[in-house]
């Protein structure tokens, strides 16, 4: 180290350009990194979830839970797994070892899963996961009193228009219930037409679905085809054709049956300031800055306000990105305090160029930390600031104590290296 300072003092073109250089590697790390309340934290999980509607919690259990944790059993880099079967549905989180690909050990207990015969045929399929964090940052409160289908689709567009910001990819929207098609056929017009209700429902099934049917080629062309028949409102399925007969008699399902778009069982209850609410939520990926989502959003739901029914309130009921702001504005504070307190006591009691340049040693000892972060990955989050606002404290008092000997040894005669 001594070497080391005794080059630069000799060399100050060297030092001075490798001065600059840290300060421009600080201050574009700074405007690179992303600002966020805690970093993001890897789970190192693997997550199989799967629904099989109208099932107990005992036939969840015999006929999925075990099958799944048997097939999984042999996987190698499995450390534990934890498995929940409840009414309808089942879960398993599985935690890997510290050291094993999680990449690897995921395709080899999708491929394990996939193997599995012997699943419920009226089961969906398995969803199998590589859970991530997600992050909230802002949460929005749309009320009013209103009926819950305008709640909801005012919601979801909110929430499509969000996603279409730049920058904003993660938006949830809650406390509103799931759709549902009501079909109700009554027994008297099915038997009017020789149906059953089996019948029935087979037609809406085998009639309402896209389907892919391969690639047509051509000597010049090739055409994808592709039979659509999905249906995915009420309206729509009201359309469908239930009896169709030689003779050219049509009966659709609207004419058989009473057809509306309606919600699940149940009831969610969500308010804000005593009026139905729905909550949209914003949250942030891994590459995304939290504070830049943060303006965006707020900016938004001015702009939006505006536009909405005057039944309707838009508000930020929670910002999560209220922190990360304080401790960047303490940082400031605190770097700007720190320079002026050791350049107004070297000032005053020693030397005006002694001065100036050990009260450069603060914002030159902050950037070169910010690049190091930066350039290993790390964010500017409440963590790696707190760590900064810390060590701010130790570079300031080594700047004046640096500072001080090198000017009593200068009292003393010695040269200017020689003190250095």
């Amino acid at each position: 180290m001594k070497a080391f300072i005794e080059a630069m003092v000799r060399n100050r073109v060297l030092a001075n350009l490798l001065m600059v250089i840290i300060l421009l590697a600080g201050i574009g790390g700074s405007l690179l990194m992303v600002r966020e309340d805690f970093p993001l934290m890897k789970l190192n999980t693997v997550a199989v979830d799967l629904t099989w509607d109208g099932a107990s919690p005992k036939e969840v259990e015999e006929g999925i839970v075990l099958k799944i944790e048997d097939a999984i059993d042999g996987v190698e880099g499995i450390n534990t797994y934890t498995t929940t079967a409840s009414e309808g549905s089942a879960s398993t989180i599985i935690t890997l070892k510290q050291g094993y690909d999680e990449r690897s050990v995921y395709d080899q207990i999708r491929t394990k899963i996939d193997q599995i015969s012997t699943l419920p045929s009226d089961a969906d399929k398995p969803l199998i996961t590589l859970p991530v964090t997600a992050v909230q940052v802002m949460t929005l409160g749309l009320s009013g009193v209103v009926d819950e289908r305008t709640l909801k689709e005012t919601a979801t567009t909110i929430s499509n228009e969000l996603k279409r910001i730049p920058g904003i990819s993660q938006v949830k929207v809650s406390g509103t219930r799931k759709d549902e098609i009501l079909i109700e056929v009554s027994e008297a017009s099915i038997q009017k037409y020789g149906l059953t209700f089996n019948e029935v429902a087979q037609r809406i099934s085998e009639s309402s679905l896209t389907r892919t049917g391969g690639i047509l080629r051509t000597e010049g062309e090739e055409f994808g085809l592709r039979t659509v028949g999905r249906r995915y409102t009420g309206e729509e399925l009201k359309e469908l054709v239930i009896v169709s007969n030689p003779q050219g008699q049509v009966v659709t399902l609207g004419e058989l049956a009473r057809v509306k778009d309606g919600f699940t069982e149940g009831r969610i209850s969500s308010t804000a300031d005593g009026k139905p609410s729905v909550f949209i939520t914003v949250y942030k990926s891994k590459s995304e800055d939290a504070i830049t989502i943060a303006e965006k959003v707020k900016e938004y739901t001015r702009k939006k306000q505006a536009d909405l029914n005057s039944d309707l309130d838009l508000t930020i009921l929670s910002d999560a990105t209220w922190e990360i702001s304080g401790s960047i504005s303490i940082l400031v504070k605190n770097g700007i305090m720190g320079l002026l307190f050791v350049f107004v006591l070297l000032w005053l009691f020693m030397d005006t160029r002694l001065a100036f340049w050990v009260g450069m040693g603060i914002p030159l000892s902050l950037a070169g930390g910010i690049a190091i972060l930066w350039a290993t990955g790390y964010t500017i989050s409440t963590v790696t600031l707190f760590g900064l606002i810390m060590v701010l404290g130790i570079v300031a008092d080594d700047a004046i104590v640096v500072g001080e000997a090198i000017y009593v040894h200068r009292k003393k005669g010695a040269s200017p290296l020689e003190a250095t």
